[in-house]
């Protein structure tokens, strides 16, 4: 008896935490899909707004270079599928504190003014 309450709640452990993996995952993709789709508004996607997207993503999500390779063609596959940003936004809005609502936003602006020029799309 004791081990199958062992085994049970080790089991729910694992579960809450592929929940949490998934969800964060999620998250990560949204963002970073937010910051693509601010860098292409323009359709002038430039070398320096890359270069800053790949900074935001690995140091905000500490993640791997290969990791963040991956997140980012992940995040464009979904960028492709969307109709529009509200799918990602809305991820955000009912997942993040404000403090970090306000972070994304901070982000977004950098890589809007990365390339030195703020375009009326951007």
């Amino acid at each position: 008896m004791l081990n199958y309450l062992k085994e049970f709640f080790s089991n729910e452990n694992t579960t809450n935490q592929q929940y949490t993996n998934e969800r964060n995952h999620q998250l990560q993709i949204a963002a970073c899909s937010l910051l693509l789709e601010i860098a292409q508004s323009d359709e002038d996607f430039s070398e320096v707004e890359k270069t800053r997207i790949y900074e935001i993503i690995k140091n905000e999500f500490k993640l791997s270079d290969e990791e963040v390779n991956s997140l980012i063609l992940q995040s464009e596959k979904q960028i492709e599928k969307s109709v529009s940003v509200y799918e990602f936004t809305d991820i955000l809005n009912h997942n993040l504190s404000s403090d970090e609502k306000f972070l994304i936003i901070k982000y977004l602006w950098q890589i809007a003014y990365a390339d030195g020029n703020l375009d009326s799309y951007e």
